[in-house]
């Protein structure tokens, strides 16, 4: 069955605590102690190479083998440019490979997951997805406390996969909940109003959608992982679902990191493929402005021959804290 064949993490190695912001606006994020912050150099284009690099090299794959590159991100450096065709280029991947950019919402990565599975299974070639965000917004903004910085790269294949793909299901509603004009920083509505009319319902239709669609329970899936925002939001609907909390802990990762945009589920999910144990289900759901998408995996007896390396557990203790005017310089912000 297609499945994910590898995967590996990128996170920038500086840090900024929700205290120091707070102690310079005076607020910060439900559930983020801290997010990660991209050095001078660092944007969506590098952190996604180093994490598809890291990923390739402990594969040890033949590149040959690669159909298809995908590229998912919602804050490219570019409005009119594909990065796919300049990620097949430095990964040294053949010129014919199949390419695709995806943006404008935080459910590009799973846009593209979807995409590239459907691929694989029909042209049985692998398919490389590069979900990378570097997430920034001005100096005393509501989102400042929050947006984070992180990549993830996934080989999709249909041999021996760590974990198979069993089922996906879309739902959308209409809300403006979050949003960014070209030439203009984020907006946001009422929090509270977006998420009882946007972040919930759409969820919680998109869960519901893929249960009936694969006739599954919530009581199967060990863990369930939740686009987030900040690390209290998946809380709401394990509370508006019923469903034990404790399924959201592996996959927290806002906690560490804080938003990482279209990043958010997939970090989540690899740091539950680092622990899981074969014939552990898992359902992940990625969410913008009122649509979600909702994806199922099972872990396979592969998982006893690949974890990502580094880990993520390593990137959340390998780490630099920064005062806040350093990393004012090293947003570009002075």
């Amino acid at each position: 069955m297609t499945g994910i064949i590898g995967y590996q993490i990128y996170i920038p190695r500086y840090r900024i605590t929700s205290k120091e912001i707070r102690a310079i606006w005076g607020l910060s994020a439900s559930g983020i102690n801290e997010k990660s912050v991209p050095y001078k150099d660092e944007d969506s284009i590098s952190m996604g190479l180093a994490s598809a690099l890291n990923l390739l090299n402990n594969l040890e794959l033949n590149l040959t083998t690669i159909g298809s590159l995908y590229f998912a991100s919602i804050s490219s450096p570019y409005i009119d440019k594909p990065v796919s065709t300049l990620l097949v280029s430095m990964l040294g991947l053949n010129e014919n490979v199949f390419t695709s950019d995806f943006g404008g919402s935080a459910q590009a990565g799973a846009m593209a997951l979807i995409n590239c599975k459907n691929m694989v299974f029909n042209t049985n070639s692998n398919g490389l997805i590069i979900i990378s965000d570097c997430l920034k917004s001005r100096p005393g903004s509501v989102l400042e406390r929050s947006l984070g910085a992180g990549a993830i790269s996934i080989l999709i294949g249909n041999d021996n996969p760590v974990a198979s793909i069993t089922g996906n299901y879309s739902y959308s509603i209409e809300i403006s909940d979050r949003w960014k004009g070209v030439n203009s920083d984020y907006k946001v509505g009422d929090e509270r109003f977006t998420r009882e009319f946007g972040f919930i319902p759409s969820i919680k239709n998109a869960i519901l959608g893929l249960l009936e669609s694969t006739n599954k329970d919530l009581n199967d899936f060990k863990h369930i992982v939740i686009q987030q925002p900040n690390g209290k939001a998946p809380e709401y609907i394990a509370k508006s679902m019923k469903f034990d909390k404790n399924k959201l802990k592996e996959g927290n990762i806002a906690n560490y990191f804080g938003d990482l945009g279209a990043a958010s589920v997939f970090i989540g999910l690899a740091k539950v493929l680092d622990s899981a144990n074969s014939g552990d289900e898992i359902l992940i759901v990625a969410y913008s402005s009122g649509g979600s998408q909702a994806i199922s995996l099972k872990v396979t007896d592969n998982i006893k021959t690949f974890r990502s390396n580094p880990p993520v557990q390593y990137f959340i203790e390998n780490k630099i804290i920064v005062n806040y005017s350093k990393y004012l310089q090293f947003l570009g912000q002075i």
